[in-house]
Parts: structure tokens; sequence; C-alpha cells
């Protein structure tokens, strides 16, 4: 897993994406584009797009969702929340447990003319 610094300074380079990678889980797929790929990987939290996945149903019929997850450093706790982008939360959950190292992680989700759910950084919007 990157350093905390490592990923921040890395997230600000993603404008845009080149490519989308499909994802896929039990629960279902989405796509990623570059950013939020580099997200799962360097931060090791795949497990995040898993929680994003189990709750599109929450939100299926929003244009676009803010999904944003508030770490607790000391409890190593989290709170992650869908909302769409007008202060309703549309889904959230309480994480009990993350070794996430990012304070705080702000994603958007759109659903493509497939009907997919593709996830990425706000600087890739």
């Amino acid at each position: 897993m990157k350093t905390r610094q490592e990923i921040t300074e890395n997230l600000g380079q993603f404008i845009g994406t080149e490519e989308y990678y499909i994802y896929k889980t039990i629960g279902g797929e989405c796509l990623l584009t570059d950013g939020s790929k580099y997200l799962c990987l360097a931060a090791e939290c795949h497990w995040l797009i898993d929680v994003i996945i189990s709750h599109r149903n929450n939100c299926r019929n929003q244009e676009m969702i803010f999904i944003n997850l508030a770490v607790n450093d000391e409890e190593h706790s989290a709170e992650f929340t869908i909302g769409n982008g007008n202060g309703k939360i549309l889904s959230s959950q309480q994480i009990p447990f993350t070794d996430f190292p990012l304070e705080k992680v702000k994603l958007y989700g759109q659903y493509n003319h497939d009907e997919k759910l593709v996830i990425f950084l706000p600087s890739e919007y």
C-alpha cells in the first residue's frame, strides 16, 4: 500500500480517463476509470468498490451520485455515504474497521448508455 502522501499527490494527476476497466464482484459489476482504478490499487481498497456496488440500487434513478468515505483515524472506522449532490443522502453504511490510508475520499458515479455504473474521481469529470 502506498503512503497517504503518495496517493494524494498521484490522485491529483488524473484528469479525464483514457480507458475504462470492468470491475466484477458477486454483487454485480461497474466500470472504473484510470483514476478510480489507481485508487483501488494504491490504497488496496477494492472493498470500497464492492460497497458502492452493493448500494447502487438505492440510487439507480439518479443522474449522478456523489460517493464519500470519511475515515475516523482514531477508531479505524469510516462512514460511507452516497448523496444526490443536493444534500440528500441516498444510502449510507458504517464501516466498523478499515485501514484505508486517506482521511477521506470523494468519488462520483454515473450510469453510461449501457446502464453500467461508471465510478470516477471528481477531477475526471
